[in-house]
């Protein structure tokens, strides 16, 4: 409609006898009236160009429809009686709707596109000109035809597509015994694929000899609600569900986001594979493969355990053990090549650190506990199992063994490994007419674990005066009469530490006038040094210095 204007609108229809010739329809503004009349037809050259005639610019209803339904990707057609055409108000976005040709009693109008599934179709309708009985539904080709019922007042409504092409159409029926007409509209059309939920796993944590805490976080569920998530276990790579001596654990709770299971009744010493999984009902995916061992109690026979391993990368094997008292702990690998491997004390605090060459060979001196020493390969290097041989040694027991020696120089003391108590380690001096003597205490390690050494020596007596001093010439009595002279951490066999100890008799009292001379009172004068291990003072030794006067 609307076609008379300015211009008379030139077709494509050749004038008869002429083919050179097309048809012009209508008047122009040089036109008579009688001449307007859209049935006027004239004929011209169809080269020639003229300022009366021209063609009228026109958008297609399909591509209306699209821009109106926001559905620009999809392909739409209409028919019916009346046709469905696009229009800006009444709309949802504000911009643009489409909408039914007014239907009377009787007659219908359908919109129909073709969309291929898996997807979810939403959009939303309103029906605020529709009579109670008037029919609105959407057919999609599967299943029952989805009725549009209600106030409809743009409201959203969500179909889920199965797999395959769909041809959906909005058919809108004008129920018959009625008068007048009504209209349907469409709004925010829109289809978006849909597929399997995607997850992840996440790394075993709490592992135990026996058992694990597994998990995994669904990150999308793929359009539609997750019904069921958990994790798959076996001792197999890429577990499924339903597999060959696969375990499954179910998730609490569905839906998205992250979540943990407990595995339990595992076997010591086992490396298991697991797999996230999460389910909706386009089906079933799961997250990658972890990797995880359970720990294993090391059992030593005769003081040693031996252990065959073989070990995945990207996993950790843990082996926990107890000592029954210090030891000098052995700990080595055949075949363990590039392990990374952390030592810990039962309570958790990590001990040592390292990672080995070719092989590991620990030597570490460990006191009476527990602990645990983790080997782990690096991921990376193919997916082939590394296989070792792990030997833990725990037969040399560690020992604290102070050994203390006297002398007149402390390049000529004697004593030295024998630990028979101080009164029989004894070094005596007589010194005539009460003067200074001096002697020199040596401490060495003798056990095999390093040990720093407590000295303490005696103070002397009114007759005795005693004097300390340490290598370097410094006075230190006070510190050695109260035993908190401490030596440094000293390795086993590592040179002596030593002190200076000089024994001054009291001349005053000591040297008396008898018979016209002085002469020197006897008596005599027992000094005891001991050392102790500062981590053990039971461990300890000493000597003793005699001193007589004459």
């Amino acid at each position: 409609y609307d076609l008379a204007g300015n211009a008379a609108e030139w077709t494509w229809d050749a004038s008869t006898g002429s083919p050179a010739q097309r048809l012009l329809r209508g008047g122009a503004w040089s036109s008579a009236a009688s001449a307007c009349e859209l049935t006027t037809l004239a004929s011209e050259g169809a080269s020639l160009r003229l300022d009366r005639s021209g063609f009228r610019v026109a958008n297609s209803i399909a591509l209306a429809l699209a821009a109106a339904l926001d559905a620009p990707d999809l392909a739409w057609e209409s028919g019916g009686d009346e046709a469905w055409f696009a229009q800006t108000t009444p709309t949802h976005d504000g911009t643009d709707a489409a909408e039914s040709g007014p239907v009377s009693p009787g007659q219908s109008s359908w919109l129909e596109t073709t969309v291929t599934g898996p997807a979810n179709l939403r959009f939303r309708w309103e029906a605020s000109q529709r009579g109670a009985l008037d029919l609105f539904r959407l057919e999609t080709g599967t299943g029952d035809p989805i009725l549009l019922t209600g106030p409809g007042i743009w409201e959203e409504r969500l179909v889920e597509l199965p797999a395959g092409d769909h041809t959906l159409r909005w058919l809108f029926v004008r129920d018959a015994p009625s008068t007048g007409t009504s209209r349907v509209r469409l709004d925010g059309v829109s289809v978006t694929p849909a597929t399997a939920p995607t997850v992840t796993t996440t790394a075993a944590a709490s592992i135990s000899g026996i058992s694990a805490t597994l998990g995994g976080e669904v990150t999308v569920d793929g359009g539609r609600a997750v019904s069921t998530r958990g994790v798959v276990y076996a001792t197999t790579a890429s577990p499924s569900l339903g597999g060959p001596g696969v375990q499954e654990l179910t998730a609490t709770f569905a839906g998205t986001g992250p979540f943990s299971v407990t595995a339990t009744g595992l076997a010591e010493g086992t490396t298991y594979y697991a797999r996230a999984y999460a389910t909706n009902n386009l089906g079933t995916r799961y997250g990658e493969n972890v990797v995880f061992t359970t720990d294993t109690n090391a059992v030593f026979v005769e003081g040693i355990a031996l252990l065959a391993r073989a070990i995945l990368p990207g996993d950790t094997q843990v082996f926990r053990f107890t000592l029954n008292g210090p030891r000098l702990f052995a700990a080595s690998t055949e075949g363990g090549a590039g392990l990374e491997v952390r030592l810990f004390a039962g309570d958790g605090t990590l001990l040592r650190s390292w990672a080995t060459g070719p092989e590991l060979d620990l030597g570490v001196v460990l006191d009476e506990g527990s602990y645990s020493l983790e080997l782990r390969r690096p991921a990376g290097g193919g997916e082939t199992a590394q296989a070792h041989t792990l030997t833990l040694d725990e037969r040399t027991v560690a020992v604290r063994r102070p050994d203390v020696t006297v002398g007149r120089s402390f390049t000529s003391t004697r004593g030295g490994r024998v630990n028979t108590g101080a009164l029989a380690k004894q070094y005596q001096f007589t010194t005539p007419r009460a003067a200074p003597v001096s002697a020199f205490v040596s401490v060495t390690n003798r056990g095999n674990r390093p040990d720093r050494f407590a000295l303490r020596g005696g103070d002397g007596s009114r007759h005795f005066k005693v004097e300390y001093r340490d290598a370097a010439g410094d006075l230190v009595t006070a510190a050695v009469r109260n035993g908190l002279y401490h030596t440094p951490e000293r390795e086993p066999g590592a040179p002596a530490d030593w002190l200076r100890v000089k024994v001054t008799p009291a001349k005053e009292l000591l040297l008396v006038g008898k018979g016209g001379r002085t002469v020197t009172l006897r008596t005599v004068e027992t000094i005891l040094i001991d050392a102790a291990s500062v981590a053990d003072p039971t461990a300890r030794d000493g000597v003793s210095i005699r001193v007589r006067t004459r």
